[in-house]
């Protein structure tokens, strides 16, 4: 085998692991919104979390800690799974929300970028190993 047919099978395989995981996190996320009820959410403040990088230094990142009431009127209260610096939303904002019904907890923040980059973001990144990867395996036959 060449070092070419090694490369291609190597980036094929990676974008096909990436292409892979972001369309199971895009159908978990389709499956969420099918049953999630729609909400506002008052962002109550935010959770701190820091990062090493491997140069050494740290970075902060705030993740909204928000509160619903559900439809039968219980209070919850959960911290989004998107974090960023500076804060993206600001205390006392109003935030549209999704939950799970049977599972309040299983809350998030509903915008377009907090539901879909992530899912979007690995998908690409997986086509864009993938494509190359193949072109490289052609190539090199």
């Amino acid at each position: 085998m060449s070092g070419g047919q090694i490369a291609g099978l190597v980036f094929a395989g990676l974008g096909a692991l990436l292409f892979s995981i972001g369309a199971f996190w895009f159908m978990r996320v389709r499956r969420f919104l099918v049953t999630a009820v729609d909400v506002e959410g008052t962002v109550l403040g935010h959770q701190s979390r820091r990062s090493r990088s491997t140069s050494g230094g740290s970075a902060t990142s705030y993740y909204p800690v928000v509160q619903f009431a559900t439809a039968e009127g219980r209070s919850v209260q959960f911290t989004d799974q998107v974090g960023g610096s500076p804060p993206s939303h600001d205390v006392g904002e109003t935030v549209p929300v999704k939950y799970d019904p049977g599972d309040p907890e299983h809350a998030r923040i509903a915008t377009g970028f907090r539901l879909w980059f992530g899912p979007g973001l690995i998908g690409l990144l997986g086509v864009g190993s993938l494509v190359p990867g193949v072109i490289v395996l052609v190539a090199a036959s």
